[in-house]
């Protein structure tokens, strides 16, 4: 059989989750989404007005290379917030 809880609990389970949520400290890292985005855009526009030049290479190991960094970082943020969630 199941009770429910009253005001007072519920306010002290929503304080403990809110505590340990702030404690993981889960967050996504914007500046490094935004700085990989604008590396990808900028080797792109730089192959495509560029490609002849030397630097050329570069730019096309960082359009590979920054949508990986990315998607590496999302996937992290991801996994963290899922085992955060086993915490509670």
């Amino acid at each position: 059989m199941r009770r429910k809880i009253n005001l007072k609990e519920s306010e002290q389970l929503n304080n403990r989750i809110s505590e340990i949520k702030n404690s993981l400290g889960i967050k996504l890292n914007w500046f490094l989404i935004i700085v990989l985005i604008g590396i990808t855009i900028a080797s792109a526009f730089h192959i495509y007005f560029f490609d002849k030049s030397n630097w050329s290479l570069i730019s096309k190991f960082l359009v590979c290379a920054a949508p990986i960094g990315l998607w590496v970082l999302v996937e992290q943020y991801f996994k963290r917030k899922k085992s955060g969630n086993k915490e509670y």
